[in-house]
Formats: structure tokens, sequence, C-alpha cells
């Protein structure tokens, strides 16, 4: 009786440390399907216009809600995004602009990466996808805009912009909305304090979307790792662009390691633990056999 209660306690105390080992995978890919289903049915409801304008160009001028976010967007150009404090202390949407709370889909192919769009940083929407900060531009482009868009620097499991330092200058970043795919390019990336809200403000003339997380990997939002990114027909030059952002940004930045490494052994070890894991779930199902083989001969 006692050799069956320890062989139970055994199997039971193994399988709740693979529960609590494999958890994150599991909410990932539970992301992962979630997010399918909601790409899969915006593609559905906007199919009917194809890429790059999902509406005619006429038709989305006509449409009250994209010129919504037109005027919010010259607005707050306007106004010097003056409720704008804290880089991710914007969480309520300003009235008017309900309606705009899903925006589509940001797509960042050399991070592997599809996310949803949301309109203000609560902590439903951050849980579920990336965010559009109120008082920055909601992504329908233009001049006078910078769209800032954050996301956790992994969530449960969950990529979303954890491996942001892959992102290069000129790759693409693609913001799908249900009026256009705005294609974008990454330009530089920087490291600031949390509260320099000034560093991902509109810049004047230009047409921007810029990226934040948390830096470094898994420190509990220490500083913020940001990607200025530019609009892909944006006239300025990237000798131009370089010079600007280096002559003002010069000596602001926070001296912080790369987390690279940091992921790199975080994902080695998670390989060696299911390694480990497995090898020893082979092993109890091999003890197992063997008990059963002694009794069936005894």
């Amino acid at each position: 009786m006692k050799k069956w209660y320890r062989s139970v306690l055994g199997m039971l105390f193994f399988f709740i440390g693979i529960s609590i080992f494999f958890y994150p995978t599991i909410e990932a890919w539970h992301l992962e399907k979630t997010t399918e289903k909601y790409i899969e049915e915006f593609e559905e409801e906007y199919k009917e216009t194809p890429e790059p304008d999902r509406q005619a160009k006429d038709s989305k001028w006509q449409d009250p809600v994209y010129q919504r976010c037109r005027q919010y967007n010259q607005t707050i150009f306007s106004e010097k995004q003056k409720g704008f404090m804290d880089p991710w202390s914007c969480v309520q949407i300003p009235s008017g602009l309900e309606q705009v709370e899903e925006l589509g889909y940001i797509e960042i192919p050399s991070m592997n990466l599809l996310l949803p769009l949301y309109f203000g940083a609560s902590q439903q929407n951050m849980a579920r996808g990336a965010v559009v900060l109120a008082q920055t531009s909601l992504p329908v482009g233009g001049e006078n805009a910078n769209c800032v868009i954050a996301a956790h620097r992994g969530y449960r499991g969950a990529a979303f912009f954890r491996d942001i330092e892959k992102l290069m200058p000129e790759e693409e970043v693609l913001i799908h909305t249900p009026w256009d795919t705005l294609r974008y390019l990454a330009e530089t990336a920087e490291i600031i304090e949390p509260c320099d809200s000034d560093r991902v403000k509109i810049q004047e003339g230009r047409d921007m979307v810029t990226l934040l997380t948390c830096h470094p990997y898994r420190s509990g939002g220490k500083y913020r790792y940001i990607v200025y990114c530019v609009r892909e027909n944006e006239n300025q030059t990237e000798e131009i662009r370089k010079e600007k952002t280096t002559e003002e940004n010069k000596g602001n930045e926070p001296v912080v390691l790369s987390s690279k490494k940091d992921i790199h052994r975080e994902d080695v070890l998670r390989k060696v633990f299911s390694a480990v894991l497995l090898m020893m779930s082979g092993m109890l199902v091999l003890q197992k056999i063997r008990n059963r083989k002694e009794k069936h001969h005894e």
C-alpha cells in the first residue's frame, strides 16, 4: 500500500511540474490561435478590396471613422500632445473614438510577428496584443504623425515584442488597417528612460511609427527600447535622417547591454529542460512496463 501511495504521489508531483513548466507554451499557443482568428475575421470583413487599398481611395475619404481618425491626428499635433506624459500611462480612449478600439494588426516579417492592434494601453488590450498609445497618432498615415505602438517584452510565454532587437534598419513594419496597408521602414533604435515622453512625440513634417517596449528583457520595465520607423515613401534621405537623429539624441541614451544573450540563454535552457522532462517521462514509462512484467512473472 505504501509503495503504491509513493508511486502515485511521485507521478502527481511529476505531472504538476510538467504542467507548470509547459504553462507558458500553452498560453503562447492559445494567444497564437486567438490572433489567427482575429486576423482571419478582420481580413474576412475587409477582403472586398485587395491590398494595398482595402477600400477604394475615394470611399475611405467618405468614411466618418477614417475622417475622425485624421481629425484626431491633426488635433493632437496642433495641441502639441498636451495630454501625453509617461509613454505608457495613456489608457483612456478619447470621446468620439470608441469605434476605433480595434485598429487592425501589425506585421513585422523579420520578427515573424503578427499581433492584433488596439487603441488604448489598458491591461486587457496589452494582454491581447499591441496597442496604439492615446495622445499619439492613429495609424492612418500623413504628415505630422507618429503612431506609438507598444507591446510587452514577452507575456505569459508569448513573444510579443521580445525579439525587437532583431529588427534592423530598412526592414519592413506593416500596419494593416480597415483602409490601407501602411508600409514603414525601421530607421534607428534607442534606449530611453521610462518617462522620457519627448523622445516618442510627433516630429514635425514626418510620417512615422515608433515601436515601444521594456528593456532589458525581464527587467520589469527599467528602461524603454524604441524603434523609429518611417513611411516607405518619405522623401527625406537616409543620410539626413541619420545625421538629424544623431545630433538630437547624442549622449541621452542610458548605457544598457543588449538582451539578445539573455533571450538566447532562456531559449536554450527551456529546450534542455524539455529534453530532460521527456527523458524522465520515458524512464517512468519504462519503469511501469518493467513493474508490470515482474508482476506478471510472479
